[in-house]
């Protein structure tokens, strides 16, 4: 299963705040061997919790998602996070998995 986490650390002392999550159940069709042949690019709004998500060649792969052909690589890019409102240097963390 891929996912993405986003967190914001504010400072070791009050912890961290999630500012964007996405786990990306909508991409069901396919499976992880065997990834589904249609490219989702033009409707990644559709299968993501948050809208807002742009791509090229992006393939679903039963809860996951593939990226690229053997030909051809792809690329997934994340909608706007705003960090407006936290004070300091923020840390970013990304969890792909």
């Amino acid at each position: 299963m891929a996912c993405i986490i986003l967190l914001v650390c504010e400072s070791i002392l009050y912890g961290q705040n999630l500012v964007f999550s996405e786990n990306f159940s909508g991409f069901t069709s396919g499976t992880h061997a065997t990834p589904s042949t249609a490219d989702v690019s033009g409707n990644l709004d559709a299968k993501t919790q948050v809208p807002g998500w742009t791509g090229f060649k992006v393939y679903s792969a039963g809860g996951e998602v593939k990226l690229g052909t053997s030909d051809i690589a792809g690329w997934l890019e994340t909608p706007l996070i705003s960090f407006s409102g936290y004070t300091g240097d923020p840390v970013l963390k990304f969890d792909i998995c």
